[in-house]
């Protein structure tokens, strides 16, 4: 039967390529599907069909669909002209990545997931340094690259850089690695979650990007047990970042202070701020009373692991008022007291208490019922 249904749909997909003026092309993007429909004999039906009709794919999102060496031949022979493009790139080989990237035209936008291997790709994205703007590189090894990458801070339109989930080799600097691209590329958006990322090359993006930067993440890597100290870079982007909107940091104890400083210096700028962390009870009501004091235009928030005194969050409750997401998960500190002061809270849509303590069913369901009775919006809570 399932043969049957496969049957039917790769007919219906062949005519419906045959007559179809395809642009644009995402292959499913779950991986709840073990054996996965499409494969590299439809791969190649699609793009020999567009390019027997002198039609150029401008985006194709592989999504998680096993592309192998054939499948990129084929793209690099009849696929130039993509501004987008994704890969799962676990089966791909380096040189293949590589040869496909330098036979692009126009890309503008390219997602490369899950590499094993990426000296060549690396340099062949030099290639695309008058189009590429933004650069998505998501738990790949980059433990082969050993020189610095000038190709891409060559890329002066660039203003997108993910570098998410990266090991790097310990036998180069990862400093002299990513200088240039820090030295010479203005960005509005940088994204080095589970990355190790030296302070200097953060404090260098800061002064190149400055006024431009509009997003940092910077969330610390599982295995940072050297726990890396960016207190010096997180006071370079308070100084140079003034018009930052959305930052992230599982900050340290030791880097306290340099938040305070930035909160204090470019809070008033700020959308979304994401500071969790486990402080180990440390008690966090004054940096609490600095957000609420200078971060005024925060629609979301979350200090998950803080503990606090109930004047620091009613400081935040007042000065907050546009805050719409809010977390403070794995908190002894909230409770009843907690919740009143979230009833009038108007613009609140959803609330993360989960792992509080000291905070019954009971209590969340009266805080539903009084915020119903003041005529403020419904707020879905996450809790267990």
């Amino acid at each position: 039967m399932r043969l049957e249904v496969n049957m039917n749909f790769f007919q219906l997909l062949k005519m419906f390529i045959d007559r179809a003026k395809i642009k644009e092309c995402t292959f499913h993007e779950s991986q709840e599907f073990t054996a996965y429909p499409i494969q590299l004999q439809h791969l190649n039906e699609l793009i020999t069909t567009l390019f027997n009709r002198n039609l150029h794919l401008r985006y194709l999102n592989l999504g998680y669909f096993n592309c192998n060496d054939d499948g990129l031949d084929i793209l690099t022979r009849k696929c130039t002209a993509l501004e987008t493009f994704k890969i799962k790139a676990y089966g791909c080989s380096d040189e293949a990545l590589a040869k496909f990237l330098r036979a692009q035209r126009k890309l503008t936008k390219l997602k490369i997931r899950d590499a094993t291997e990426m000296r060549e790709t690396m340099d062949a994205i030099g290639t695309l340094s008058k189009s590429i703007v933004k650069l998505r590189i998501l738990n790949c090894n980059l433990e082969n690259c050993t020189t610095p990458f000038t190709n891409i801070g060559e890329c002066n339109r660039l203003r997108s850089l993910y570098m998410r989930c990266i090991s790097f080799t310990t036998n180069t600097s990862l400093s002299q690695l990513l200088m240039p691209i820090a030295q010479n590329c203005e960005f509005h958006n940088i994204d080095f979650s589970k990355t190790p990322l030296p302070v200097e090359v953060l404090i260098e993006i800061a002064k190149k990007s400055s006024t431009t930067l509009r997003r940092v993440h910077l969330v610390r890597p599982d295995n940072d047990t050297q726990y890396t100290d960016l207190s010096a870079g997180i006071v370079a982007l308070a100084q140079y970042a003034t018009n930052l909107r959305h930052f992230e940091r599982d900050i340290l104890p030791s880097e306290i202070n340099s938040i305070s400083y930035f909160l204090n210096s470019i809070g008033q700028s700020l959308e979304r701020l994401e500071i969790d962390s486990n402080m180990d009870g440390r008690d966090m009501s004054n940096l609490i009373e600095t957000i609420g004091k200078k971060c005024q235009k925060l629609c979301v928030l979350n200090i998950s692991n803080f503990e606090f005194n109930l004047n620091a969050f009613k400081e935040l409750v007042n000065g907050c008022r546009l805050l719409h997401t809010l977390n403070i998960d794995y908190s002894q500190s909230v409770n009843e007291r907690v919740l009143e002061l979230l009833v009038h809270a108007s613009s609140l849509q959803t609330l993360y208490i989960k792992v509080c303590p000291n905070v019954s069913v009971e209590e969340i369901e009266r805080f539903h019922e009084e915020r119903e009775i003041a005529g403020e919006r419904e707020v879905e809570v996450e809790y267990y």
